[in-house]
């Protein structure tokens, strides 16, 4: 097979294209109309007359986002590569790297040339504080490969280790921020509600999308891998999943009450986080393949529907305001 091929087969098993882009449109385009509204407000509650858009953000500054966050996932795919790489070809050698699909060689060459992609068009296209806040992400980034330089302490600490590693989220989410936020005003952005609830909600979403994929059924857990089912037994994983998952829905809930239709659609995401975590619970009662499974599903969910809130319905609210 052909370099391009190994890697295209390298991504629908470690890094599907259209799942993963689904959620990174969401959470990119979340990133770049918060960014938009704390052009126009340092809180949302001041705002008593709906949703203070004077104009949707550009295209330019919409696909740079989204481009950029894409390529820090997948270069977040790759550390993991070179960081499990013992654990993989031990105890999971069907993996693609143990087997020898792709080497460790190429899929670095892989993530150079998408960190070179998202640094031109952010110089490019995006305000300049946005290249300050991707190189900020980098370095967050090399330091959880080096896992802190206290790899030791963190695995004696699950939680510690949960927490450092997603601090990534609100740093990611603040690079989206930063592209769709004009001009640079410390003070103004730092205090802006929707900017705040934003980071939080991109903390607990990641957290909710990591410990859900690591919530297996007791079948399936294998010696030498790590899992948040195996360590913390399932009742607490599923129960950190659900936890986060309304959690998040609550400070969805917050962001959207600026919206004119604030009402309704605070409905909506409430009632899709309590289904989601009815869906969680069930996996709590009785840990199968196939409630694990759903966990993985509603929880993705989930979060695609907050996000995608955040993101698309300023912009259809735009058109009818206009």
């Amino acid at each position: 097979m052909s370099l391009p091929a190994r890697l295209w087969q390298y991504a629908s098993e470690r890094f599907p294209p259209l799942r993963n882009g689904l959620l990174i449109a969401a959470f990119a385009g979340a990133g770049v109309a918060i960014g938009h509204l704390c052009n126009h407000t340092r809180g949302v509650a001041q705002q008593a007359d709906g949703f203070p858009f004077a104009a949707a953000p550009t295209s330019a500054l919409i696909i740079t986002a989204f481009v950029t966050v894409f390529a820090l996932f997948l270069q977040l795919r790759v550390a993991d590569e070179h960081k499990d790489v013992e654990t993989d070809a031990a105890h999971r050698p069907e993996r693609p790297v143990p087997r020898g699909l792709v080497s460790l060689a190429e899929l670095t060459g892989l993530s150079v040339g998408a960190g070179v992609i998202a640094l031109g068009l952010t110089a490019l296209l995006a305000p300049r504080h946005a290249v300050i806040m991707l190189a900020i992400v980098w370095v967050w980034m090399a330091l959880m490969r080096r896992e802190f330089f206290v790899s030791t302490w963190l695995e004696a600490r699950p939680i510690a280790y949960l927490v450092s590693h997603m601090l990534i989220m609100p740093l990611i989410a603040a690079y989206g921020v930063s592209v769709g936020f004009a001009t640079w005003d410390a003070h103004q952005i730092l205090v802006a509600r929707p900017f705040a609830v934003f980071l939080t909600l991109s903390l607990l979403q990641g957290v909710v999308l990591e410990v859900a994929r690591k919530c297996w059924a007791p079948e399936s857990e294998r010696t030498g891998v790590e899992t948040y089912s195996s360590r913390w037994g399932s009742t607490m994983a599923g129960s950190v999943v659900a936890a986060s998952i309304l959690a998040s829905g609550i400070l969805t809930a917050m962001i959207v009450s600026a919206f004119d239709v604030g009402v309704p659609a605070q409905g909506a995401v409430l009632a899709a986080s309590i289904g989601a975590g009815g869906v969680v619970l069930r996996y709590v009662k009785r840990p199968s393949v196939s409630t694990a499974k759903h966990l993985e599903l509603a929880s993705g969910l989930v979060v695609l529907i907050n996000y995608s809130l955040l993101a698309f319905l300023p912009l259809m609210l735009q058109v009818r305001i206009a």
